[in-house]
């Protein structure tokens, strides 16, 4: 999918930005605008840091206490503090502007802070709001919010992709004490209900960190491994993650988190081309834990796209997210409208939560992590493999009508998440019983047909421009192709 690109880059008293098409060069952008540090607006967005790291330990047995000290305003007010720190300026008016004209398909969102200071990377960007509209970037559908981290390529690394079904390995850094025991049971539980779900094959649990074992998991072309989905504890500054962990006679203690930074980006082997980080609910402890902080790394490294918890969730909470999410995977949808259609759903789903505003995204490299039918899969650092784009035009090239009714129903599985049922089903129905012509223009054509037939949908017009978007790039053409 060709995608536009709006990437803000953070440095030490300066922002600019970048706007075009992923990969091609910028139709517009700034050079380094001031960014004067109001450490008033700094000291207050980190008490509100402070205030949402001990969110869930606050009124948990009385709901009246609850609803008297958790005000969803917080999520707005702590919003717009980090919107004032970065984007009180023409970079912001000029997102803004985007955000508003921005027709399908989303708007990436991408936030660079290799070069800010300390200060400003260790704050939950996920929160950040429109100061007028109020609009939350991480949980709008017209939106893709990410972070930035560089990356390498390095020679001998493979980074597969699935082609029948994804690989999930499910890994617990958690201290070998009894109050845990009970999250490697639920573990176990939610493996054994999510491997019957067409399209994933989850791995036998690894509940130690054994990085012989992850390795081993890695490099088995018998049972392939696409995505790592790590529950652990997690704490430091940014760029300076520990590990709560065993180590040998040492005991439990906080450790570096290496030797698992090791296991996942072995060199001249296989890395996973997903890395979830979740962080495991504590009875008591230290309220500061943050897995976002080991996510850059890894990225560095080689792995193509990390989520990485920056808040624990509600356990209760956790099953459904979860499932929701890897079945999104299975079905060909992207990662970034994977993460982006849970964070929607978490912020709209029930009243008083932080949740949204847990999953913090690093993504080197966006795109389905499985595609089925395809005969070897390639590295994404391999410079001769393919785009999907060119893939899909050679798909053209030898089976034309086919390949074009693959291409828009994979287009329409990636985004089915971010629309409602009547509209998907709708045109998942058109899809499945059109005769298309062959051709990409006749394709066109009744694709506005389908629009005329039902002009008077909102949703199903933004569809339509979707699966328009898909023909563009079956022509090899860049920009968008209106429906």
């Amino acid at each position: 999918m060709t995608q536009q690109e709006f990437r803000i880059d953070v440095g030490q008293g300066k922002v600019s930005y970048w706007y075009g098409y992923a990969g091609d060069e910028p139709e517009e952008g700034s050079a380094n605008v001031d960014l004067p540090m109001d450490t008033l607006t700094l000291q207050t967005a980190k008490l509100l840091e402070g205030w949402l790291n001990v969110w869930d330990r606050l009124g948990l047995t009385d709901l009246s206490i609850r609803k008297s000290l958790l005000k969803s305003a917080t999520f707005k007010l702590v919003g717009k503090h980090l919107w004032m720190l970065i984007l009180n300026n023409e970079i912001g008016a000029k997102l803004q502007e985007k955000i508003e004209t921005m027709p399908a398909p989303p708007l990436r969102v991408v936030i660079n802070f290799e070069h800010a200071s300390s200060d400003l990377r260790g704050l939950p960007w996920e929160f950040l709001c429109t100061p007028e509209t109020e609009i939350f970037l991480a949980a709008e559908t017209k939106l893709l919010l990410t972070r930035l981290a560089p990356q390498a390529a390095i020679p001998g690394r493979r980074v597969d992709y699935a082609t029948d079904e994804l690989g999930v390995l499910f890994v617990t850094a958690l201290p070998g004490m009894q109050m845990y025991q009970h999250v490697n049971d639920r573990i176990r539980n939610f493996q054994a209900a999510l491997d019957a779900q067409p399209g994933l094959a989850v791995l036998d649990l690894i509940d130690k960190l054994d990085v012989d074992r992850i390795e081993a998991a890695l490099s088995d072309d018998e049972r392939p491994c696409h995505v790592v989905h790590i529950t652990g504890l997690c704490r430091g500054d940014p760029g300076q993650a520990q590990l709560w962990m065993e180590s040998g006679s040492q005991g439990l203690d906080w450790r570096d988190p290496k030797p698992l930074v090791d296991a996942l980006t072995p060199t001249d082997g296989k890395v996973p081309r997903l890395v979830v980080l979740q962080l495991c609910e504590t009875e008591e402890g230290d309220a500061d834990e943050n897995f976002e902080r080991l996510a850059p790394e890894l990225i560095r490294r080689g792995i193509p796209a990390v989520l990485a918890m920056q808040y624990t969730l509600p356990a209760a909470d956790q099953g459904r997210l979860w499932t929701e999410f890897y079945k999104d995977l299975a079905s060909g949808t992207t990662v970034g409208r994977a993460v982006q259609s849970r964070r929607h759903r978490m912020l709209h789903g029930r009243d008083l939560n932080r949740d949204f505003g847990t999953p913090v995204l690093y993504l080197h490299e966006d795109g389905a992590l499985i595609r089925q039918g395809e005969p070897t899969a390639r590295s994404s650092t391999d410079p001769g493999a393919g785009s999907a784009a060119s893939t899909a035009r050679e798909a053209v090239a030898n089976n034309p009508a086919e390949a074009i009714r693959r291409a828009l129903q994979r287009r329409l599985a990636e985004v089915a998440n971010l629309y409602g049922d009547e509209a998907v089903t709708a045109t998942r129905t058109w899809l499945k019983d059109v005769k298309l012509a062959g051709t990409v223009p006749d394709a066109r054509q009744q694709i506005r047909g389908h629009l005329r037939t039902f002009g008077s949908n909102q949703e199903i017009a933004e569809l339509c421009v979707e699966l328009s978007d898909t023909l563009k790039q079956l022509e090899g053409g860049p920009g968008r192709a209106a429906a």
